[in-house]
């Protein structure tokens, strides 16, 4: 099957070399990277990456909001599983996203540090998945930078099927860092 298929659960829709990843080596036991994402994401991350259970750890919750003990997390988990890669994944259609920016009103968690973040009054919801995954990443690599490990950060968005485009960071483009 090749794998730009439209069954999306028998192989990946964009494969990571696609992204500009080449494959960690996996030894079976060892993960080469991690992938933290929304846990309204239709897909199973191993689905939508076209990998192997135990291949890449899978770290999900509300959205990508760069929460400073998630950050911690991640840049541990690169750190003591020598990870060459971490992905930060947002998606089409967040349910969560949307309920937290639907209303003034909108209660919770994560409408809670929307709030506080104080970005995104008016904005739609796959933009704002967008955005929270280019915000979270680049913290992500001064936590990771911090803390000694070496792992590539890439944010990318998945669509309503599973396909992955990788983002990029405007300011990070300028500068020259991808």
């Amino acid at each position: 099957m090749d794998a730009h298929s439209d069954d999306h659960t028998l192989a990946p829709s964009l494969p990571l070399e696609l992204l500009g990843v080449k494959r960690g080596v996996w030894d079976g036991e060892r993960p080469w990277g991690l992938v933290w994402c929304c846990s309204d994401l239709r897909q199973l991350p191993e689905t939508v990456f076209g990998t192997q259970p135990g291949e890449l750890l899978v770290l999900q919750g509300s959205s990508t909001v760069p929460a400073a003990a998630i950050l911690s997390d991640v840049a541990w988990a690169a750190r003591q599983h020598e990870l060459s890669h971490v992905f930060v994944v947002a998606h089409a259609g967040c349910r969560m996203l949307r309920a937290a920016l639907g209303s003034s009103g909108s209660t919770g968690p994560l409408a809670a540090q929307l709030d506080r973040l104080g970005l995104f009054a008016g904005c739609e919801s796959d933009e704002v998945g967008r955005m929270l995954a280019r915000v979270a990443s680049e913290q992500l690599r001064v936590e990771l930078a911090r803390r000694g490990a070496r792992s590539e950060v890439l944010a990318t968005f998945a669509d309503e099927r599973g396909r992955l485009a990788r983002l990029r960071d405007a300011r990070s483009e300028h500068i020259g860092v991808a």
